[in-house]
């Protein structure tokens, strides 16, 4: 590991000096890029990282991550090493009319049935999160011998709470009586959540405090706030919160 770090510039310099000798372009993909905040010394890491890969001209970087709040933070904070390192994009779920599709075609492909409206419903279910999707209609798979019913899918969803259902709880015990307050009204489709009326339905306080809790609740990673729509950062917990919590 001492090696390792010895030589980092030379690790991080690796790709472009593979490109300059194949004579090829080289793009370097990197998922949950946000994760290198909890690197030690992660500033002065992400300072090290920025002065190696600026200078590379054969070589480009694709940085990605689930956490929206955090890679803003990453590219747009002026504090940040990686302030303005690129172009930023925003990628929008995948639409469910593709999602049918695609789970229809693969049902089909190993002989099985699952009718349209059955596959909306299973998308819909998880809000088209894509792992969630896969993970549905792959417990949705299993269990179907020939075609997919109703009661197959309430139990392909009951399992896949099931499963996350000690990690929710976990999560769900370390939060304050305001921000369980905020996630049933987020449950029950509230939008304002400044207003008087849900501030006292929810027993919110004061309006102030309603930017808090969204802020606290963003750090925990149980919401995402795309203004101006909030969301629950996990559409499973939010089925396990209706059903146990709410």
């Amino acid at each position: 590991m001492k090696d390792i770090a010895n030589r980092s510039e030379e690790i991080l310099n690796l790709p472009e000096q593979i490109a300059i000798k194949k004579n090829i372009q080289i793009v370097v993909c990197i998922d949950e890029f946000q994760n290198l905040g909890n690197f030690e010394h992660a500033i002065d890491f992400q300072k090290n990282l920025r002065a190696v890969w600026q200078r590379h001209k054969n070589v480009c970087y694709c940085l990605y991550g689930s956490k929206r709040h955090m890679m803003i933070e990453f590219f747009q904070s002026q504090s940040m090493p990686f302030y303005k390192f690129g172009s930023t994009m925003f990628l929008e779920k995948i639409d469910v009319d593709h999602w049918t599709k695609f789970i229809t075609n693969s049902f089909k492909k190993t002989n099985k049935k699952i009718s349209t409206k059955h596959a909306i419903d299973l998308a819909n279910t998880v809000k088209c999160h894509s792992y969630y999707v896969q993970q549905l209609s792959h417990l949705t798979w299993v269990r179907t011998v020939d075609e997919v019913t109703e009661d197959i899918i309430n139990d392909a969803i009951h399992d896949i709470i099931t499963q996350n259902a000690l990690f929710y709880q976990k999560v769900y015990e370390e939060l304050s009586y305001t921000q369980v307050n905020f996630l049933k009204a987020l449950a029950n489709g509230e939008k304002r959540f400044s207003s008087k009326r849900v501030l006292s339905d929810y027993k919110l306080g004061v309006p102030s405090n309603v930017s808090k809790i969204k802020e606290a609740l963003e750090q925990k990673e149980v919401i995402d706030t795309f203004q101006p729509e909030i969301t629950f950062l996990d559409p499973v917990f939010e089925l396990w919160f209706q059903k146990t919590i709410y």
